[in-house]
């Protein structure tokens, strides 16, 4: 395939690629990394490639690698090098972020199998077509109205959509029996939301960093200092 030519320029090829910037302590960190390896080894053997070629290209390879499964929002944002709106299937939107919306990456202190989690709702929904669906007509919707929100410059209405989207998230979460939306993840909100932040699971579910969201960015930096004095691991977006 076209898609795959500057992979099999690696044949017979001896390639080093240092990843020790994604551990902590031993653990992987979820950050993208491997969305971001793909997009970087595309962008060593076709430079002149656009961001748009290069995420074609990457995304076809990163579903190779994972059988199919994600959502290639990783793959979208490394190639575009921007905040975007993305949706499978569609090429990735530049959208911009309000001046006053701040966020605090958290760690949760536990790793995450994305495709793990994604195979297991998948199993879930052969025997639960309705349920899922309702589901996920609640999300879609809910991320519908926060697009809508940062594109009228909305911080608030941000904010609103963010928490509604996250109770959404830990509702397929419990009923799916999945559980993706971890213990972790709860504690950690409830810190987030002590400190009058809102809080969502990195990515579409629960990943291994959670997002805190504020318009006051002092309130932000408070929590941060205070998780730090705990020993997670934050650093502001």
């Amino acid at each position: 395939m076209a898609e795959l030519d500057c992979l099999e320029q690696l044949q017979n090829a001896q390639l080093s690629l240092d990843t020790s910037a994604f551990f902590n302590r031993g653990i992987k960190l979820g950050l993208g990394s491997s969305a971001a390896l793909t997009v970087a080894l595309v962008k060593l053997f076709q430079p002149d490639a656009t961001a748009n070629e290069r995420f074609a290209k990457a995304f076809r390879c990163h579903l190779a690698f994972q059988n199919g499964i994600g959502s290639g929002a990783d793959i979208a944002l490394a190639a575009m090098d921007e905040t975007i709106v993305f949706q499978r299937g569609e090429s990735p939107i530049p959208v911009v972020l309000p001046d006053d919306l701040h966020m605090l990456a958290i760690w949760s202190g536990e790793p995450a199998s994305t495709t793990g989690y994604v195979a297991a709702v998948n199993r879930w929904r052969q025997n639960n077509p309705d349920a899922y669906q309702s589901h996920i007509s609640d999300l879609r919707n809910t991320a519908t109205e926060c697009i809508d929100a940062l594109e009228t410059n909305d911080s608030q209405r941000v904010l609103a959509r963010i928490e509604q989207y996250d109770r959404h998230l830990e509702r397929l979460s419990s009923v799916s029996g999945v559980n993706f939306y971890n213990q972790a993840h709860l504690e950690m909100r409830k810190k987030v939301e002590l400190a009058h932040c809102a809080y969502k699971p990195s990515g579409a579910g629960g990943g291994d960093y959670g997002i805190a969201y504020s318009t006051d960015k002092q309130e932000l930096l408070s929590l941060a200092d205070k998780l730090e004095r705990e020993h997670s691991d934050t650093f502001v977006l």
